[in-house]
């Protein structure tokens, strides 16, 4: 097993500036429980209709695959092998879910769709695209030991990917136009290296400076989400930025959430909105800013967000924690953007309310709160009221 700090594996045990003012995010979010079979509960990958997979304990404390779509649905697994677990999904209108079956000695890849279960062959799968080409590891034999190589499923295809020189890689998800990430060895065989495959030809992502690296997720619009050490050794989330011929144009570091804290991407979206993990909470980074998904969320209401698995274009946010003290899965959806906030910054405070002042006195349609066509004193009187309540 080559990767050694990433959180987006399956993971069974289951990680007004002035007097009066009020400071509210602006955009809010609805946590909602997933719902579990009978016990731990994990959410794995988010499409963009808003349905979600990944893994429940059933009562006889096996793990199975499961769906949330409205409701929870056991997408079973494979004759003779007792658990499941579901990686990630696509975005076509069917629901076709990738899980992966296993038991003591092995297993194998299945596709669930509309409740049908099609076999896919020896390998771990964890990601997909809409044209249903699968990635993920298998194991291939060299020289008499066992490596764990990255691979790609598609048309009934397994076909094992090349490496950076090295014996092992893994591949972690796939775009529409078939590019790959994961992470792979180069020849001295010592650290992973985040890498992209086009057309089955592997290439150096690069880092942060440290030695390691590593790519959980791509999308369509060239964005990667992964994590990479810093020269002194600590991991940091790390959002690269790609053209069309997969040449890296940016590498961002995602920082964390405390000071000597780890992080690590694990999602991302069209709009370069990243999700992972730091220092034991789920993230979200956007727009430069790393924040606690648990600052988000009501603290009333039971919840310590521990990972954040995936992201969709959509705003929603997939993954797992504790509710009421037990483990579960969650989604959070984000609702409309706060109108208050006027600088766009996610905080309503005193710099929204002089850019309402200037607004204001520009007679500008964008501060015309009660939508009467013009701005006056009662724009301004609904304006203090989204203020002080902090939308």
């Amino acid at each position: 097993m080559i990767i050694q700090f990433t959180p987006h594996r399956f993971l069974p045990a289951a990680a007004l500036a002035c007097a009066g003012a009020a400071t509210a995010l602006g955009q809010s979010y609805t946590i909602t429980e997933l719902g579990t079979l009978y016990g731990p509960a994990t959410a794995q990958a988010v499409n963009n209709s808003g349905v979600a997979v990944g893994t429940s304990t059933d009562p006889t404390a096996h793990f199975r695959a499961v769906r949330w779509d409205g409701g929870l649905t056991s997408l079973g697994g494979l004759p003779g092998l007792p658990e499941s677990a579901a990686t990630a999904l696509d975005n076509a209108g069917r629901i076709f879910a990738v899980g992966y079956s296993f038991n003591q000695i092995g297993g194998s890849a299945f596709a669930w769709d509309s409740g049908f279960i099609t076999p896919l062959g020896a390998f771990e799968p964890r990601g997909c695209n809409d044209a249903g080409a699968v990635v993920g590891s298998t194991y291939t034999a060299t020289s008499g030991l066992w490596f764990e190589r990255a691979c790609v499923y598609s048309a009934g295809t397994l076909t094992v990917l090349a490496t950076l020189g090295g014996s092992a890689a893994e591949a972690y998800d796939i775009d529409a136009a078939g590019r790959i990430v994961g992470s792979s060895f180069t020849l001295a065989n010592t650290t992973p290296h985040a890498c992209l495959w086009i057309g089955g030809a592997p290439r150096d992502l690069g880092g942060l400076g440290g030695a390691r690296a590593q790519a959980f997720a791509i999308n369509d619009d060239g964005f990667i989400a992964g994590c990479a050490e810093l020269p002194a050794g600590a991991a940091h989330g790390v959002l690269y930025r790609i053209d069309a011929a997969g040449n890296v144009l940016s590498r961002t570091d995602l920082g964390t959430l405390r000071t000597g804290a780890s992080s690590f991407a694990t999602g991302v979206n069209a709009a370069g909105e990243v999700v992972g993990i730091s220092d034991g909470r789920a993230f979200l980074w956007t727009d430069g800013a790393l924040t606690d998904l648990n600052t988000l969320i009501d603290p009333a209401g039971g919840w310590r967000l521990d990972v954040a698995a995936a992201i969709s274009d959509a705003g929603a946010i997939v993954g797992w924690g504790f509710h009421d003290g037990l483990p579960r899965a969650f989604i959070m959806t984000p609702g409309v953007p706060c109108p208050a906030d006027l600088n766009g910054d996610g905080i309503v405070d005193f710099a929204d309310y002089l850019e309402f002042l200037n607004f204001y006195d520009a007679q500008d349609l964008r501060v015309d709160f009660n939508h009467d066509g013009i701005v006056d004193f009662a724009d301004y009187l609904e304006f203090l009221n989204l203020y002080d309540a902090g939308c």
